[in-house]
């Protein structure tokens, strides 16, 4: 029922695309609650996995080498980890069964899915292998169509550098002209056609082979052709077609279960040109929680270049917002006051002549008692102040060591990219270590400040948990993941995505570790965290 919804959606918008603001709006609204549902999407994705998961167990031979092949095809584009998994078991039974075919497309995948978490080396280097071995035409259609997936991605990916990009959009148009050689199927020959004509500038020519084929594509071919149709009113300044276009793309990858896609992100960017601010800061949030989850490393480089900016208009948004509020929230509060005083006054004015005496009495032992507290609060000020400056100072010259830590492994990476070494650069940029000093770092930096803070915490959170399943920090002044977790919730970060993305990790490890503590807890998850919080 909900694909045939979904198809009628884009057929609708596919068939006769309206530029009117109102049909925009409508599948834009559409999209909003698509991505509300991800989590729908993302179970009947993983019911499905885990159905074929249990049939693995009781078939062998053939049978068994097709089980793993529909469970890669059923986590490619979703989870790249286990994808890649899968082509290998896949690649082991087809050697047992000795099926040369499935042989080829084992390793082909294997390629693919490597090129997808950002392997890229790896990759080109099984293909030239695998090359010398293709023996059916199938396979080595699916060898070029890798082959041109591969060289496109490193285009994108050293765009920065001219020279580089520049041989492999060479490489990728080489396998392309292949691919349309051998590809039999006219829908594909005709998207991978239309590809070629927007490479080259014809986008009148692109536009009408599109439009032959968009009502009997399906599936994957489907997507490819509605994005490449969006590209086609991009180049053509047609706006409205272009949202309308990469809407629907996105509707059609997240329905699938698709985490790794581009139509979400080139969507956002559309929006928040437009000033749509707040769509496109949540579409964004949604493709990197995507991007992440599949473990889709251009993709999530892609993203992180344009986030930052839409996250800063999107704050600038909420500052505006709030200050709109938090105004009006003063005036009615000064106006309430005053109504109050003046009741207050006349009250007790009125008063005052009958009760003198007493009322002498009464309020001079409220002004040593507020006097008293006053001491207090303003010796609790002085604390929070130089609290504050103390921190303040800390995270200023933490962040003024950041930047030159960044300017320095900028510089280093200008030096090897003049030098030529850019397998060097590649290198350093895959082993991610300066990324995990910093994140080891930061990390160290927020259990310092946290603990200052909250010097109990460990032993009071510790006392909400069974005895024997304690958390004990592996060196003092540090915490465990778990902890930070729930150091944050304590803080009053209660979204599990800001968690996840604070801590980078994924969504399903913030969870496991949250159901795991709920787990050992002496009280249920309601109390155990209004407990929390009192700490």
């Amino acid at each position: 029922m909900r694909q045939t919804f979904l198809l009628c959606i884009i057929f609708i918008f596919t068939s006769n695309l309206c530029r009117s603001q109102n049909s925009t709006q409508e599948i834009l609204k559409e999209l909003d609650q698509t991505i509300r549902n991800k989590a729908q999407y993302h179970a009947e994705k993983r019911q499905s996995i885990d159905s074929l998961q249990q049939i693995k167990h009781i078939v062998c031979g053939k049978a068994l080498m097709n089980v793993y092949h529909e469970l890669y095809k059923s986590y490619a584009h979703f989870q790249s980890d286990s994808a890649l998994l899968y082509t290998k078991l896949l690649y082991a039974q087809a050697v047992k069964c000795d099926d040369q075919k499935m042989q080829e497309v084992a390793l082909i995948k294997q390629s693919l899915t490597m090129g997808i978490m950002g392997t890229y080396h790896h990759s080109n280097a099984q293909l030239d292998h695998l090359k010398k071995r293709i023996v059916t035409p199938e396979g080595l259609l699916q060898y070029m169509h890798v082959r041109r997936t591969i060289y496109g991605w490193l285009a994108e990916y050293t765009k920065a550098l001219s020279d580089v990009q520049e041989s492999y959009t060479s490489l990728t148009e080489l396998y392309r002209d292949s691919i349309l050689t051998l590809e039999t199927d006219p829908i594909s020959h005709a998207v991978c056609l239309a590809d070629k004509e927007i490479s080259q500038g014809n986008i009148k020519a692109a536009e009408c082979l599109l439009a032959e084929i968009k009502g009997q594509a399906k599936g994957e071919q489907l997507a490819y052709t509605l994005y490449n149709m969006g590209t086609v009113k991009r180049h053509l300044g047609q706006t409205d077609s272009l949202v309308q276009y990469m809407a629907c793309t996105a509707i059609h990858d997240i329905r699938r279960g698709v985490t790794e896609y581009t139509a979400l992100q080139e969507l956002a960017v559309a929006l928040y040109e437009q000033g749509e601010i707040e769509r496109a800061y949540n579409y964004m949030v949604c493709a990197m929680e995507d991007a992440t989850f599949c473990n889709a490393r251009l993709r999530s480089i892609a993203i992180a270049e344009i986030y930052p900016i839409i996250d800063h208009a999107h704050q600038e948004v909420l500052n505006s917002e709030s200050k709109a509020r938090y105004m009006a929230a003063i005036a009615f509060a000064m106006l309430t006051l005053m109504t109050i005083g003046f009741a207050v006054y006349f009250y007790f004015e009125s008063k005052r002549l009958k009760y003198a005496h007493s009322q002498l009495y009464i309020s001079n032992s409220r002004l040593e008692n507020a006097n008293r507290l006053l001491g207090e609060a303003n010796d609790d000020l002085k604390k929070l102040d130089s609290t504050k400056e103390k921190y303040i100072t800390f995270y200023l010259n933490r962040c003024r060591s950041y930047i030159e830590n960044i300017d320095e492994h900028r510089k280093h990476l200008l030096r090897l990219a003049k030098a030529g070494k850019f397998n060097d650069i590649i290198k350093q940029l895959k082993t991610g270590q300066y990324f995990d000093e910093e994140k080891e770092r930061f990390f160290n930096d927020f259990d310092t400040a946290f603990l200052d803070t909250h010097p109990n915490f460990v032993k009071h959170f510790n006392e909400l948990l069974q005895p024997e399943h304690t958390i004990t920090p592996p060196k003092g002044g540090h915490l465990t993941p778990e902890l930070r977790i729930f150091a944050l919730i304590r803080l009053g970060v209660k979204d599990i995505a800001e968690i996840a993305h604070f801590l980078n990790y994924s969504l399903p490890t913030i969870y496991n570790y949250r159901s795991r503590i709920h787990a050992i807890a002496l009280y249920p998850k309601r109390e155990f965290e209004q407990r929390l919080m009192e700490i």
